[in-house]
């Protein structure tokens, strides 16, 4: 049985031609005895049945820019799950996840990977999960990694288990509504003509937005990409977050990506470049999966903000944040470019869709200068075999032209910052994330 790829997955295979992996991924550090790797392999070997999406292959036979997904069956996990051992230097957790990024996931294989990492100071370990975009986006990827991670240290139920309960809930409070169009295909009518209907709604606001976006001078945060890469993380207190939202009246969103610009700022101050009147665009994407949607795949839309790098007041930087956000809100304009791929993906003929993904990019060359995501985590403890996750980090890949990406976590009361910069023209992303953990606790002290 195989499974044509939507339009907006196939796009990852083909803006990785040529480059490193866009492969996003997790790093969870965990306290407890190291499970030897064959037990993490059986861990893995008994959860993958409910995870179809581990067990897919691109069908090799496909020759045009649409391939489909083949279900392989259980993988050979001596492949997908191995172990690494590195130094107690805090350091070498870093350059291992770089090593990582560089090396691209075997596409005649299912697209994930599993590294089992000892060695870590204090007694701890991690796990450092990998996923192809094509399979799934963030979100996504959370439901299907949830099947190996538990809420109890016993295991019983998982994080999937539980989010589908949350969902099923949802849907049995009448938030879900029947179709009235029978079979597939009056299925995808009507969800088409929702997005039309969303698209119609938004548009006058959204093109005012996409008026006022005017291409981005050229800049040592754009350009050409080595084959390098830099990653560097941080965890903060998500309180600390929390208080700084509630005395700026913000949400806590934008208290984040205040934290950003000013670790923006630092990073171009000690580049030596201005920043006096400087914003730089940056890329938020949004998530616009529905709750009960738990399906691997793509379901992204591009919002954007402006992250104001001058001299002000941290407050001032939160309220310029704010309106940028809230304005983007009000135009819906992650709806408008939803609606439209909705309808392509539907009713665009195949061979038209094969030549827009041949040539599509994900952020267009001039349009912004980064990309910030942030990915909301369980407020609870997890656990793999018992052992309890302490910490989580981000993986977000650098593509296209955009040399530096911030992602952020939150879990169990933490937020989790990992930046990836290109490891030729970014290496100094440690500059930026000081900035970011002094920017936000700056902001809780005001």
């Amino acid at each position: 049985m195989t499974t044509r790829l939507r339009a907006l997955d196939a796009v990852w295979l083909e803006l990785e031609s040529g480059r490193p992996a866009l492969a996003p991924g997790l790093v969870s550090v965990l306290d407890g005895p190291v499970p030897p790797v064959a037990q993490v392999r059986a861990h893995v070997a008994e959860r993958i049945a409910d995870v179809p999406a581990l067990q897919w292959v691109l069908d090799t036979h496909e020759s045009t820019r649409r391939p489909r997904w083949r279900d392989a069956g259980v993988p050979d996990l001596t492949h997908h799950v191995r172990a690494e051992r590195i130094g107690a230097d805090p350091q070498a957790l870093s350059e291992l996840v770089a090593e990582l990024m560089e090396q691209p996931l075997d596409k005649a294989r299912p697209l994930w990977s599993i590294t089992v990492v000892r060695g870590l100071a204090g007694g701890q370990w991690a796990f450092i999960w990998r996923l192809h975009h094509a399979v799934a986006d963030g979100i996504a990827a959370r439901s299907v990694m949830g099947h190996l991670l538990d809420l109890h240290p016993d295991g019983g139920t998982t994080l999937a288990d539980a989010a589908m309960a949350g969902s099923m809930q949802a849907t049995s409070r009448g938030h879900d509504r029947q179709s009235h169009l029978p079979g597939r295909f009056g299925r995808a009518v009507e969800g088409a003509v929702t997005a039309l209907a969303s698209a119609v709604k938004h548009a006058p606001e959204a093109a005012h937005v996409v008026a006022d976006v005017t291409p981005r001078p050229p800049g040592s945060l754009t350009g050409p990409l080595s084959q390098r890469r830099r990653w560097v993380h941080a965890t903060e207190d998500l309180a600390v977050a929390k208080q700084a939202r509630r005395r700026l009246d913000a949400s806590l969103n934008d208290v984040i990506l205040a934290a950003v610009a000013n670790g923006y700022r630092e990073l171009l101050l000690s580049r030596g470049e201005a920043t006096t009147g400087r914003t730089l665009r940056c890329v938020v994407p949004v998530s616009l999966r529905p709750a009960i949607d738990d399906h691997a795949d793509n379901r992204l839309a591009a919002a954007w903000t402006d992250l104001p790098v001058g001299a002000m007041h941290p407050s001032e930087r939160v309220a310029r944040i704010a309106r940028s956000t809230r304005w983007q809100i009000r135009a819906g304009t992650p709806h408008v470019g939803a609606a439209l791929i909705s309808l392509a993906d539907r009713f665009v003929p195949g061979p038209l869709q094969e030549v827009v993904v041949e040539r599509a990019t994900w952020v267009p060359e001039w349009f912004a200068d980064t990309l910030v995501t942030n990915v909301p985590g369980a407020q609870f403890p997890l656990y793999v075999m018992g052992r309890r996750i302490e910490h989580m980090h981000p993986v977000i890949p650098v593509d296209a032209h955009l040399r530096i990406t911030v992602g952020v976590v939150s879990h169990d009361g933490t937020l989790g910052f990992g930046v990836t910069g290109d490891g030729v023209h970014a290496a100094d992303v440690d500059v930026l994330l000081r900035g970011i953990s002094e920017g936000l606790h700056e902001l809780a002290e005001l």
